[in-house]
């Protein structure tokens, strides 16, 4: 460090059993020809939060589908996961 720069230390964080998901959620499971793990309390709340499946440009198997939604895709497919989408500069609301 040179004597400009100041460094603060902040305690690390506690862990309680909230905030540690237990290993009894964990399932192996089969996602695109991969056996993978998958915490389950997880994947439903995926499903029902993630951003992608409330937008408007969310068009799978269509040409028009979402460019940020195919690269995650074959993101997932190639190493068998999965993400959550909590913010995006693309989104558009899908109205039904």
């Amino acid at each position: 460090m040179t004597g400009k720069e100041r460094r603060v230390e902040t305690p690390p964080k506690k862990k309680t059993a909230e905030s540690i998901a237990p290993a009894d959620n964990m399932q192996q499971v089969e996602r695109y020809g991969k056996m993978v793990w998958e915490n389950q309390e997880f994947e439903a709340m995926r499903k029902e939060n993630c951003m992608c499946h409330t937008c408007a440009r969310m068009k799978p198997g269509e040409s028009t589908n979402c460019g940020i939604a195919r690269q995650f895709y074959k993101l997932c497919v190639q190493h068998g996961c999965a993400f959550i989408l909590t913010r995006c500069e693309d989104w558009k609301e899908k109205y039904e």
